[in-house]
């Protein structure tokens, strides 16, 4: 008897919605009971905003189960998220899944400690991700966003350029923008800003939201749909550092990268695979003296499709229809528990150093526990604020002594 019953999917905004809805969809035909969790955002800066527009869109748009909040005796067999979020940290459920919502093109954080920590099983697009086997069991499914998704091929008068920019530092839209607006009489131009420059209430990103006022006629929010924008775009121009690289390229759509001043950014001997893309010339890059148009023609021809395509091949487990029955076989091998061994861990050379200090801290809360050198209300306040980074995990074989840890809190006098 099939023993995963219920799941639980927390999403923060449109763009993970989309990524993982065919899914939510999946487990739901299967009969998973399947609830979507919307947080609520508590030290606001922009993102409550972003938190209650989706949690809108879906309680309008579909018939979904949606919460905000759980109780405390709630239970799920797998709870779902991109990363780790705090409010949901403390759900009772079996397995703790990590879903992509965007290729690693921010090693520094994608690969961080904190960010992956908590899981039993990430589920990659490929098997380039192979370094998250540091953390825990890696099942690549391909991505599942565009299993549905259909080029439209229809001829337009001009060539429609989509420019997808990042937030934050790793932005490049005040020197990228002068440039690409100047090519709006002879390309039609569009730009869907990132959710963090959309809600964000910084100056910096209030900045740019006047900068993309000022020079584009066709702007679209976070909330639309990336998948009917890519459908009837010809080339997608990107920041170095933005994860719609890989949807483009997932979507056969040419994609052109824009960086000033490309430094290969290493994060503990891993490259991210857009620098390697970039050495082979399979995307080309806009730089600070190249001339656009040049590049958007080289980008547009076979050969450089070509290119592109392969590129496709390596990223990506499988075509992007084939992504249903991997995640069906991801169900059913969790289900069967071929993939939550106990007894496995997988140390990346890399991160062993993380390791033996998260095990001696470990150990050390073993022993004031047992000596007793703390009172309860100051270990446990301690004992929070460690969980808070390094959460109970079926699979993770280091993470055992944690359940101890809380026995022992509760039995102490």
């Amino acid at each position: 008897m099939r023993s995963l019953k219920s799941a639980a999917v927390v999403l923060q905004n449109y763009i993970q919605y989309e990524s993982f809805v065919n899914a939510i969809d999946i487990m739901i035909e299967n009969n998973i009971e399947t609830t979507i969790l919307v947080p609520i955002e508590k030290n606001d800066l922009g993102f409550q905003n972003m938190f209650d527009t989706i949690y809108n869109y879906l309680k309008d748009n579909t018939n979904y189960n949606i919460k905000r909040t759980c109780e405390e005796d709630e239970y799920y067999d797998m709870l779902f998220m991109p990363y780790p979020i705090e409010q949901f940290l403390n759900i009772r459920r079996t397995y703790t899944i990590k879903y992509m919502y965007s290729l690693v093109t921010k090693p520094w954080h994608s690969l961080s400690p904190n960010s992956n920590n908590i899981f039993d099983v990430i589920l990659t697009y490929g098997m380039t991700e192979t370094p998250l086997k540091t953390y825990a069991n890696v099942f690549p499914i391909g991505n599942i966003k565009y299993l549905k998704f259909e080029k439209d091929n229809k001829k337009n008068d001009k060539i429609n350029l989509l420019y997808l920019p990042t937030y934050g530092e790793d932005s490049d839209m005040e020197t990228i923008i002068p440039r690409i607006a100047k090519l709006k009489n002879r390309y039609h131009l569009a730009i869907k800003a990132h959710h963090g420059t959309n809600y964000l209430t910084n100056n910096e990103e209030t900045n740019r939201r006047q900068l993309i006022e000022n020079n584009f006629d066709t702007i679209y929010s976070s909330e639309d749909s990336l998948l009917k924008l890519l459908a009837d775009t010809d080339i997608v121009i990107a920041d170095n550092e933005s994860g719609a690289i890989w949807d483009a390229i997932c979507t056969k759509v040419p994609v052109i990268i824009c960086d000033y001043n490309l430094v290969e950014k290493d994060y503990n001997g891993y490259v991210a695979e857009h620098y390697k893309a970039i050495k082979n010339q399979e995307i080309l890059v806009i730089d600070k003296d190249n001339d656009i148009e040049k590049i958007i023609e080289k980008t547009l021809t076979k050969g450089q499709k070509n290119k592109q395509e392969q590129l496709f091949k390596r990223i990506f487990y499988c075509e992007n229809k084939e992504t249903n029955q991997r995640f069906l076989k991801f169900l059913s091998d969790l289900d069967n528990k071929k993939i939550i061994t106990d007894d496995e861990l997988f140390i990346h050379q890399t991160n062993k150093e993380y390791i033996e200090n998260l095990k001696n801290e470990i150990k050390y809360y073993i022993e004031i526990v047992n000596k007793k050198e703390l009172e309860k209300e100051q270990l446990i306040a301690e004992f929070n604020e460690f969980k808070n980074s390094v959460y109970n995990s079926n699979s993770w074989k280091i993470t055992k002594p944690l359940r101890s840890i809380k026995q022992l809190i509760n039995g102490k006098k």
